[in-house]
């Protein structure tokens, strides 16, 4: 029985081994077609060879994407550091323009009062420690002919006066400060009332004390240096009227004066070492 089982063996495997080679025989010959069993035998494995072929594209972009992926992380850090290069290089662009205007003002208002003016310019180095903002240091000194008590402007109007001077910088005091020297010596442009300025707090605006209860003191007039104290030539801008207050006594009034400067903006100023001619000062109506 075993023998037999055996021979059967043998001869269904080398009947399957005729088979295959008969078929690859008959298929190496050019022919005008299929067989029956070759078109079945196509259809029934078109699917699989289907499933394979998609499965080895999938494994294939697979296996790229892993290789790959080191190579895109560096590609990102890559673009991440462009733009960040872009951005720093824009915000310089933007820098330098801004400085330009501010520098082609400054430049415009020392030559439009230089029959005036003797002006210096300098440049805002520090703000002083104890008085962060009522004190600036500028980087100008007895070097560049600057002394204590000269005024400091910008193209915008007052901003204080020198109180300490070395050789290569100065402590400005702003008119910001209680103590300033600013004192009586200003009025309101358009009508020559007279009046005490000082600074208001913390707020950066300014405080016109002493006003006659029926002075004619309005929102919006210029307020502006008197010419007299010895400090501030006359005529220089200082700021305008934005609210008006009856003091405690009822018997008098003050103003709250806006400044015409930004003093948390203040880079670039003027000393004035030298007034030339006082009258052409005053400038235009600032409101």
């Amino acid at each position: 029985m075993v023998v037999f089982r055996t021979w059967r063996n043998l001869i269904i495997i080398a009947a399957i081994v005729t088979g295959i080679f008969t078929v690859i025989i008959a298929t190496g010959k050019d022919r005008p077609g299929l067989t029956w069993p070759e078109r079945i035998l196509k259809d029934v494995l078109a699917p699989f060879q289907q499933g394979l072929m998609t499965v080895t594209q999938k494994g294939h972009a697979a296996w790229e994407t892993v290789f790959s992926w080191g190579e895109v992380q560096d590609e990102n850090a890559l673009l991440k550091k462009q733009v960040q290069d872009l951005r720093e290089r824009v915000n310089q662009l933007e820098e330098m323009q801004m400085e330009n205007l501010r520098l082609r003002e400054a430049l415009n208002y020392r030559d439009g009062n230089k029959s005036e003016m003797h002006l210096e310019g300098a440049s805002v180095i520090a703000r002083e420690p104890r008085n962060w903002f009522r004190s600036i240091i500028i980087n100008k000194g007895s070097s560049d002919g600057i002394a204590k008590n000269m005024p400091v402007v910008t193209s915008q109007g007052l901003v204080g006066h020198v109180t300490a001077v070395s050789a290569n910088t100065s402590s400005v005091l702003l008119i910001l400060d209680n103590t300033s020297a600013v004192g009586s010596l200003v009025m309101i442009q358009m009508n020559r009332i007279p009046g005490v300025l000082e600074g208001y707090d913390r707020s950066g605006y300014l405080k016109l004390k002493y006003l006659n209860r029926d002075a004619k003191v309005r929102k919006n007039q210029k307020v502006i240096t008197s010419g007299m104290g010895g400090i501030f030539p006359k005529g220089l801008p200082i700021g305008k009227v934005v609210d008006i207050n009856f003091a405690s006594d009822g018997l008098q009034k003050y103003a709250i004066v806006k400044p015409f400067v930004d003093f948390d903006r203040l880079e670039e100023v003027f000393v004035i070492k030298q007034v030339l001619a006082a009258p052409g000062l005053e400038g235009g109506d600032l409101n």
